[in-house]
């Protein structure tokens, strides 16, 4: 979040944004994806070198074996949110273009949304942890 509001900034700043403002919100999707891939990078090669342990988890034989429907069964909820709020874009950007000025509000719409997104979009992705890491209650009869 805080490299894609330095990159907001550092673009803002910059004359090419002037002239084509779609590169702001372009930037700060960039730079949060190459972000999070160096804290990704990073992490993995702390594990690496620091030769870190996991410890296994004791197998239970009562465990249900992960097969392609369970992945499956817990990842469609998940995907069709993704997939409404992606589809959703391109219907807001079709009423804002057909409003007053229609070019200069889809020009504002392009940097705010990213610009926005920087406030609220963790919360996106937080929503899915806790159902995912959820201890399973078992009931023994």
């Amino acid at each position: 979040v805080v490299g894609q509001c330095v990159a907001v900034v550092i673009t803002l700043g910059l004359p090419y944004a002037m002239i084509s403002p779609v590169i702001v919100p372009v930037t700060a999707a960039y730079s949060g994806v190459i972000l999070r891939l160096l804290v990704l990078t990073a992490a993995n090669m702390h594990a690496h070198w620091n030769d870190v342990q996991i410890e296994p988890v004791e197998s239970d034989s009562d465990r249900p074996q992960l097969t392609f429907l369970a992945v499956f069964k817990f990842l469609w909820p998940l995907a069709l949110v993704q997939g409404v709020q992606r589809l959703s874009r391109p219907i807001v950007n079709l009423f804002v273009s057909r409003g007053p000025d229609g070019g200069a509000g889809l020009a504002a719409l392009a940097v705010t949304y990213p610009v926005a997104h920087i406030g609220y979009g963790f919360l996106n992705e937080l929503k899915s942890l806790p159902s995912a890491f959820k201890p399973i209650q078992r009931v023994t009869a």
